[in-house]
């Protein structure tokens, strides 16, 4: 499932693109739920900087994600879809290979100019700089 919501990323119209962030965002949650609680809160589903891998390669996928979504964020001038990717967006360097960083930087950037107003306040809860 995870991997038909990177291909709406990846490929997807902007409706189909921000619909995917959404779903994205909730296929993180166990389906048996004692606790509800976030995958790993604040990464947008990535995990940890040197914690252990997930199980069955699901990191791999994740990192994936956080590249495309990453991208989408940066090229994709839609609102609604920079809306929806960006709470479920990592925004710290290290949770990405060294030749993204500069990129993580540019979203940064990007969404502190932003005209909208969300895109604004999200960005400055996830980064606390």
């Amino acid at each position: 499932m995870r991997g038909a919501l990177l291909g709406y990323l990846r490929t997807g119209t902007a409706q189909e693109r921000a619909g995917a962030a959404r779903a994205w965002y909730w296929t993180a949650l166990p389906l048996r739920m004692p606790l509800v609680r976030a995958e790993n809160p604040g990464t947008g589903g990535a995990p940890e900087p040197g914690g252990a891998p997930e199980p069955g390669g699901r990191s791999a996928l994740v990192a994936e994600w956080n590249e495309a979504a990453l991208r989408t964020f940066v090229s994709d001038e839609d609102v609604h879809v920079r809306r929806c990717v960006l709470p479920i967006l990592p925004l710290d360097p290290s949770a990405y290979p060294a030749e993204l960083h500069d990129l993580v930087d540019r979203a940064v950037a990007l969404a502190r100019s932003h005209p909208d107003a969300y895109i604004r306040h999200r960005v400055e809860i996830q980064v606390r700089h």
